[in-house]
C-alpha cells in the first residue's frame, strides 16, 4: 500500500492522486488514512512507474508535491 504518512508536514491533505504512464487518473483521495493498493477499478495494475501528486495545506499555505512510485509485486 502506498500512502501519505500522517506526519506534521501538513495539516490538511487536499488531494493525493496516482496517474498511469498515459496520464490517466487511476486513484484519488483526500483522506490521509487511505492509500493506493495498486489497483484501478478493482484490477491489479501492471508493474511499472506511476506518477503521484499531492496537494496539501499547512498554516494557510498550499504545497504541491509530485514524484514517481514503482509498483512491484
Amino acid at each position: 500500500m502506498f500512502k501519505i504518512l500522517n506526519g506534521q508536514e501538513f495539516a490538511t491533505l487536499n488531494n493525493f492522486s496516482i496517474f498511469n504512464r498515459w496520464g490517466v487518473l487511476i486513484y484519488s483521495t483526500n483522506d490521509k488514512a487511505h492509500g493506493w493498493d495498486g489497483k484501478f477499478q478493482g484490477i491489479d495494475q501492471p508493474i511499472g512507474s506511476y506518477i503521484f501528486m499531492t496537494l496539501s495545506t499547512c498554516n494557510s499555505n498550499q504545497y504541491q508535491t509530485q514524484g514517481n512510485v514503482t509498483l512491484i509485486r
